[in-house]
């Protein structure tokens, strides 16, 4: 479960979201005789950062509504606690049980394929408003068929136009 939690960046999340950087320090504390109260803390900290990893995973880190988008995603809540309890604590496979709630779309799994992509261009960001890097990113994409722009993706000032996209 911490190695989801480190690694919450590959399906576009933010890892210190989840305690990325304090996992290393939690881990060494109790592998020095810990207290009850570090156990409690460990465990603690570690039932939050899965919720709220499983949450986000699940329905995304904010409402669409909040951005006009006419999305229910409050149909059938998740149970948090239960599923936490139920399908992860004990699994044989925890990323696995967690995976089954990802969003089931082709376009959901194509993103998360394009996210190095888009990664990659916007380390490129050099502070200035730009569109240089479309082509070039669309070049390394030419095995993708875009068929429909939905909207720029923005990281600090430059952008990049990712769309719908289907293999050819």
């Amino acid at each position: 479960m911490i190695d989801l939690l480190r690694n919450a960046g590959v399906k576009g999340l933010e890892p210190e979201d989840y305690d990325s950087t304090r996992w290393q320090g939690r881990l060494l504390k109790l592998s020095q005789s810990p207290s009850e109260r570090d156990l409690v803390s460990f465990d603690t900290a570690l039932t939050v950062s899965a919720m709220r990893y499983i949450r986000a995973v699940h329905c995304g880190r904010v409402n669409p509504k909040e951005f006009k988008f006419e999305l229910d995603v409050e149909g059938s809540p998740l149970p948090l606690a239960e599923f936490t309890q139920t399908h992860v604590l004990n699994a044989s496979d925890p990323a696995g049980e967690i995976q089954k709630l990802e969003p089931p779309f082709l376009g959901y799994k194509k993103l998360l394929a394009l996210l190095p992509v888009y990664e990659k261009y916007a380390k490129k960001d050099d502070g200035e408003k730009s569109d240089h890097y479309i082509p070039e990113a669309l070049e390394e994409l030419d095995h993708y068929y875009i068929y429909e722009i939905i909207a720029p993706v923005t990281c600090g000032t430059s952008t990049l136009v990712f769309s719908t996209f289907c293999t050819t």
